[in-house]
Formats: structure tokens, sequence, C-alpha cells
């Protein structure tokens, strides 16, 4: 859309023009003219070179003790930024020059300012603009534009309409010392109407090739074509004195016709190699049509410095050209040429870069679902996808609410019924790392990680699934050969989030992470109304006859939540304790804390083959002081948390004191009655049921060796209770744990 007309104001061109002229170092040569095109402001600037480089009249560079340098104030200023230029013959062998001349008088243009201009304007006015002009002036003077030599500063190329998406060190390391040239595959979306290049290129650089590469274009609209076109990079042999070829000379990137590609092919040492590849397209390749093909030329230029931006020496000047059927490329000199102007291709460095974000250790994610899929969109974001992802479920129409996959425009189910997992790592494999997708539930997922080894095996296992099927499964004592898990999930409609970290060597392990939580909102009103609430979960019509059990809440309230906690994963350390995070909803803010969760005392359950008592450190630390308050004889209590039949697990959180009845002797312990079950009535009221009594302990003077009546006291128990129980025997070895497994349940006879 055309911009409205505005007439020129008048009185900002001479602020301008005062601000600018109010640097010491700069006056104002007359006043600005006014003309129908804008205004223009002549000013001399001071560089202020040596008195031995003001004798000779320009400094070694080509920088004169007094530079002109002129505004150009368009019709439309202030609405419209000014542009800057010098003097028609200062010397363009400089970094930070413009391609362009001006288009009336053929003056050249500096940059200045890195960045947009008129935001710069806005942001620190005139003033500063002029002060920029003179620091670039004797910058140039002195030779120190190359960003105070930290590198080869490459051509200024900001203004290139045509793009190829490309990885410069994968150029960089085809190059060796003997010169060559190499075909490359091109994918392009270009314009149709065009009779020696198209209109517009937009590409990427693909694998590599051989000249017969086909080249065709198939119609996408009236206008617009896609293409498989051809691309060769060139890059320099030796020299006359047989040592690599390099090129120390600063030139803009002016080229505008094959002639003057030619030209600066021969600058760059690699003219010959050219015509060696040019002879080859000329002859072989295979064009199908009779309008010209694009062809990317890719004239890598050995610098005696690494060139900035990249991890090399090759700077990479790159040009389309139009490929004739069947007369070939590169043969008429008046054919125009056009700059292209380099993207960084996709990688997880770039995306380091940007983000900030150090490379994190190898990671899966079990759980594709709305919170797994943003928190994984957010580590790829900063070049730290997951090496896999799993999930057993697929995308519907219901997911687009909170799903970090977007539906596609055509309507909400098309499309959208493909698996959670692949669609998820097609997505992330766009971010510079192939995911491989695993459609199956937690078991099969963990299947896929046994076999990795060494450098290929996960440090996280990410999982988001908030199944506690998953969570208690991948506890039990034959998947300990997973990595250590991270495990992330909401309760209280998001308003609450939760991210568990298994300790070194999984102790603790997810079930004891989340019994731990269980223990702190127990003792927590604010964390009790919100994590042991029973209503966490509500289900949600999707269709007629079905529905999905999901809590709900706004993509924007869980991306909230999901944001934090990938930040939280990429900051993880690898220390060997297990580790709470909560994050709670605090206005549109969030609230951090966090509780480490030491390793904690496990026993192997006697009479229960594969079962493991688990017992805190704070529960540990309880026992052994109560133990020694009574050293001559024996004592106990009862043992409180929560157990899982899949997990084969009681984990100990808390003990009960015995009650006041309970009877001490040097060969007995005997637990009283008084008062107990109403303690353990409120204990199971206060955790939602979620913490009960689990089983007891009782310490030992000697050994912690299980006695007879220990024996007996645990078949009793497994005949009388439905839960598994364990007792807890702590002696002067140690910790022994005993149970005994469920009788078989009563059955009715036939009369």
């Amino acid at each position: 859309m055309a911009r409205a007309s505005k007439p020129l104001d008048r009185d900002a061109v001479l602020f301008a023009v005062r601000q600018f002229g109010s640097h010491p170092e700069i006056t104002l040569l007359g006043e600005p003219a006014f003309t129908a095109a804008g205004a223009v402001a002549r000013f001399d600037v001071d560089v202020r070179l040596g008195s031995r480089w003001r004798a000779r009249g320009e400094s070694p560079t080509g920088v004169m003790p007094y530079e002109s340098v002129q505004i150009d104030f368009p019709a439309d200023f202030p609405l419209s930024t000014p542009d800057l230029s010098l003097r028609q013959d200062f010397s363009r062998n400089h970094p930070h020059i413009q391609r362009w001349l001006t288009p009336d008088d053929k003056r050249v243009v500096p940059c200045v300012v890195d960045g947009d201009l008129s935001e710069f304007l806005a942001a620190a006015g005139y003033r500063a603009w002029a002060d920029q002009t003179w620091t670039w002036l004797d910058n140039a003077a002195h030779g120190r534009l190359m960003q105070g030599g930290r590198g080869w500063e490459p051509a200024r190329r900001d203004e290139a309409q045509e793009l190829l998406v490309v990885d410069q060190d994968r150029l960089s390391a085809l190059a060796t010392d003997g010169g060559g040239f190499q075909f490359f595959k091109t994918r392009y979306l270009g314009g149709l109407d065009r009779q020696t290049l198209t209109p517009r290129f937009e590409g990427e650089l693909g694998d590599a090739c051989t000249v017969k590469h086909e080249l065709r274009e198939r119609l996408v609209d009236p206008e617009w074509v896609i293409g498989d076109g051809l691309a060769v990079a060139v890059w320099p042999g030796p020299g006359p004195d047989k040592s690599p070829f390099v090129c120390d000379e600063y030139l803009p990137d002016d080229v505008r016709t094959v002639a003057d590609l030619w030209e600066r092919a021969r600058r760059y040492g690699v003219d010959a190699l050219l015509a060696a590849a040019q002879a080859l397209i000329n002859a072989r390749a295979a064009v199908r049509t009779g309008r010209p093909f694009p062809l990317i030329v890719i004239l890598l230029a050995r610098r005696p410095d690494i060139v900035l931006g990249t991890s090399g020496r090759l700077e990479a000047s790159t040009y389309l050209a139009p490929l004739y059927s069947p007369a070939g490329a590169l043969a008429a000199p008046d054919d125009e040429v056009r700059l292209v102007g380099h993207r960084k291709t996709i990688t997880e460095r770039l995306l380091r870069t940007l983000s900030g974000d150090p490379a994190a250790p190898r990671w899966v994610l079990l759980g594709c679902g709305s919170l797994g899929s943003k928190v994984a969109l957010h580590a790829a974001r900063s070049g730290n996808a997951p090496e896999r992802v799993g999930d057993n479920g697929r995308l519907l129409p219901h997911n687009a609410a909170r799903h970090a996959l977007y539906p596609e425009g055509s309507g909400l189910a098309a499309g959208w019924f493909s698996a959670k997992a692949e669609a998820l790592a097609e997505t992330l494999s766009g971010f510079g790392r192939e995911v491989k997708p695993v459609v199956g539930d937690h078991a099969d997922f963990a299947d896929t990680i046994k076999p990795m080894r060494g450098k290929s095996r996960p440090t996280w296992l990410v999982n988001t699934t908030a199944s506690l099927v998953a969570r208690e499964t991948l506890a039990r004592p034959a998947f300990a050969f997973l990595p250590r898990g991270v495990e992330m999930s909401l309760f209280a409609a998001g308003d609450i989030g939760y991210v568990g970290v298994e300790g070194a060597a999984r102790n603790p392990n997810a079930v004891e992470v989340i019994a731990s939580l269980y223990q702190q909102a127990a003792s927590d009103d604010h964390l009790r109304q919100r994590v042991l609430r029973a209503d966490q979960l509500t289900r949600v019509p999707t269709g007629q006859g079905c529905g999905s059990v999901t809590m709900v809440m706004s993509d924007a309230h869980l991306s909230v939540m999901a944001a934090a906690m990938a930040e939280l994963f990429a900051r993880l350390g690898g220390g060997d304790a297990g580790t709470i995070h909560l994050l709670r909803r605090d206005g549109p803010g969030l609230a951090h804390d966090q509780i480490e969760v030491d390793a904690f005392e496990r026993a192997p359950m006697e009479g229960m083959p594969g079962w493991t008592l688990s017992i805190s450190p704070a529960v540990r630390a309880k026992i052994l002081v109560q133990k020694a308050q009574y050293p001559k004889v024996e004592t106990g209590g009862v043992l409180v948390g929560w157990s899982s039949v899949l997990a084969q697990r009681i984990v100990v959180t808390d003990l009960v004191d015995a009650p006041i009845d309970s009877q001490r002797s040097p060969g007995l312990f005997v637990l009283g009655r008084k008062g107990l079950s109403d303690r353990l009535a409120a204990l199971a009221d206060s955790s939602g049921g979620l913490l009960t009594c689990v089983g007891t302990w009782h310490s030992h003077l000697g050994s912690a060796r299980p006695s007879d009546i220990d024996r007996g006291s645990a078949v009793l128990v497994g005949t009388c209770e439905t839960r598994p129980m364990g007792l807890l025997i702590v002696g002067a070895d140690g910790f022994r744990a005993i149970a005994h497994g469920p009788s078989r349940p009563r059955t009715g006879q036939t009369p």
C-alpha cells in the first residue's frame, strides 16, 4: 500500500541540521537547500589526522583531513529517514560501505549505524548520528573498521532481495588448499514471469550433487513456481608462490553483470576453476525448458583472518545468474547478475547463539501432549531438542486448544489424526536435530532406550504424561537401567507446576520424590488445598459420545508454566540430590520454591521378592534419634507414607510416635494402641488419603536380623491387611525390612 504523501517539515530539517552540526568536529557549509525533492545539507568533518597525514593530504587508507558529508532529507521528512553520503571518489575498499551509490550524483554511502537508522535516530538523535559519522571516518582513516582487528568483516549485503539459506561452515569445510568446485542442489520459490532472471528467488542450498542434477519447476499459482535448481561453489587453490591464494583486498559487493562476476572471480583467484565448472554446466546440464533457470554461483574468497560470523577464513559471495537452454550460463557479459543474501540455516549452534543457552546434555521426552510439546519446542528453539519423543496417542481436533503444534488453516481436523509422537518429531526435526518418534506406551519407550550406550545414551528422561501408571511402572527394579528422570506435571487447574528431579543413580526415584511432595503438602495449608485435592481433572466432551479427561485451563496459562519448566530443565546441574521445584501462580507471574530431596535408605523386603522399603532421610534421622533415646531397650513406632504395587515399593515419609501405652524392654517392643487410630485418621484426612500407615518399625539392641517373633508378626499383618505393609528393624548393623505377601482371599462355598 502506498504511503500517503506528507509535506516536508522545514522546522524538523533545521532542528536536525542544527543537532548534527553541533558536533565539535563538524561544520555546516551554508544553509540547507530546499527543493521539491526535499532538502540537502552539507558538512565538513575534521577527521583530526596526525600532522604527517595532514601534510600528505590523506591517511594511508585514503581518508582526507576534511571530509565532505551530505545529508539528503526526503520530501516527507521526518516520516521518512534521511540519507548520509560521502564524496564520489571516497575509497570503497572499506568495510561498512554500502554496495550502492546515491542515485543522482553517485556519492559513496557509508554504513555508520549498526541496525535500523530510523530507530537509532528516534532513540539517540542527530547529535549521536554525527558522533557515529565522525567515529566511522576516524576508524576508516586508521584502518580500524574491521571491528578492532577481531576478524575479517564481510561485505555488506543487507539490501539483497534474493535470499539463500546456507550453512557457511559447511561450505568452508569443503574447501581444500588445492582449490576446486562442487555442485549442489537448490530448492527454491521463484517468480514465473521472467525473460532472463526470476523476479524473485528464495531458496536453500541442498545436498551435493553432480552437474547432471535434473532441473525442474512446478507451478504453484499463476505467478510463482517451486523449483529444483543448481548451485556451484568455487574456492581458490594455490597462488603464484604455491601457497594458498589469499585475497586481502576489501571490495564492496557491487557485482551486477556476468562481466562483473568474472572480474570478481579473478580477484578471488577462482576464475579458472569457475570456467571449468561453466564448461560442465553448458555441456551437460539437463534443462528441460526454454525459460532460463536460476543458477546460484558461490565464490569463496580466502581471507587473511577469520571471517566474522563464521569459524573459517572463507568469505562466501553468492550471486544469481541465468542458465539458458541450450546456450548455457555465464556467457553473455551484459547478462544481469543479482546479489544473493545469505541467511544461516537452522542449526543448533545458531539457535543457542540467539537464545544464550549452552548445549544441554542429551535427553528424551515421554509424553507429547500439550505440556510435553511446549517444553520440547522451547528446548528445540534453544538448540537443545530431545533425541526422541514417545507417546501412544493421536492428535485430535480438541488438542488444538493447548498443543504446541498448530492445525492447518483448512480445518481443525485436516491432517490432525497422525500420531502425536510422529507429528511432534517432524516439527522438532526442523530445528537442526533429527528427532526419532516412538509410537507406544512408557514400556515401549523404555525398550528403545535400553540398548543406547556411550555418547548416544541420554542423561535425562523427561516424563510429562501425568500418568501414575507410567511414573510407577518406570520406578520398578526392571527399569533401573533408565537415565535420571524429570517429571513435569500440573495441579490445581494449572496454578501449581511440579518439576520432580530424580537423584544420581535414580535415588531418589520419581515415586520417592512425589511421595516427598505429598509429605510436604500435608503440612502446608496452601499446598494441601491445591496438590492433594481429588478433583484435579474434568471430563470434557470432545464429540458425540466422546470425551477427554483433562485439566481445564487456557493455552496462555499452560504456556506460562511450560516456559518456566523448560527454563528450570535447561539449568539443571549434575548434582547427586533429587529436587522438587514448585511453581505457583502469583498474579500474572510465578513464584518458585525449591526443595532438595536427598537419597533414600533402601531395604529389600524379605518375604516379598522384588519389593523395596524406601526410607526418607528425615525419617532415617528421626529413627536414629529415637533409638539413641532408648539405648538399653527396644523402641519403635508407626511408619507413614505411600505404597505402590506397580513400583513394588513402600515409601516412608514420616513417623507416628509410639502411643503412651507401648511397652519397651531389652528383648521386645510392643506397640500400644491408645489414640493411634485417631492420629492415623487425622493424617489420612490432612493428606487426602495419600499418606497412610504403611507399617511399623522397632529397634534391636544387637543385629537387625529378624527374630521369629518378627516373622510371625509379618505373617499376621499379611493375613489381616489388604495393603502392602512393611516391618522395619533397626539394629547396630543397619536396617532390615520384612513383610508377608497377601494371603489368598476367602472364597464362598456351596452349601
